[in-house]
């Protein structure tokens, strides 16, 4: 089968799961893995599968991963993950922030695992976190 290097029409931002068999889609790897990137960014909150993101991509899994990891030097897994610390670490800094709030919010959907991988990552919980960051504010 060949592949025209034509994009249909729904695969502008994105490639679609019905695209037409001779779509070319968006052009591969780059721009594909920025469009995932920035869905990932404006989708934090809700459950990422790879399956999701790999076909956003309009890739296998395998390809996905690979392509990904060359790309951004991280899984999409570790991705996902360290976009949520930073998102988390952003409203820890908020005067009124609550701890299990922030986890929601942030992407975590388990308060045990978020404080657990934020003392992993920033070597200190996230109530730490949060007080310290209200300390050094002058609040």
């Amino acid at each position: 089968m060949t592949v025209s290097s034509r994009a249909c029409p729904d695969c502008a931002p994105n490639c679609a799961p019905n695209c037409a068999p001779d779509c070319a889609g968006p052009p591969l790897s780059s721009s594909r893995l920025v469009l995932v990137r920035q869905h990932i960014r404006q989708h934090l909150t809700e459950r990422l599968t790879i399956e999701k993101l790999s076909a956003l991509a309009c890739m296998s899994r395998a390809t996905f991963f690979r392509l990904f990891k060359r790309e951004f030097g991280l899984t999409p897994v570790e991705f996902i993950v360290r976009e949520r610390l930073a998102a988390a670490k952003r409203l820890l800094r908020q005067p009124r922030a609550a701890v299990a709030e922030v986890c929601l919010r942030a992407g975590f959907n388990n308060l045990s695992y978020f404080q657990a991988l934020f003392k992993k990552h920033e070597g200190l919980t996230p109530g730490a976190f949060h007080k310290r960051s209200l300390t050094l504010s002058g609040m």
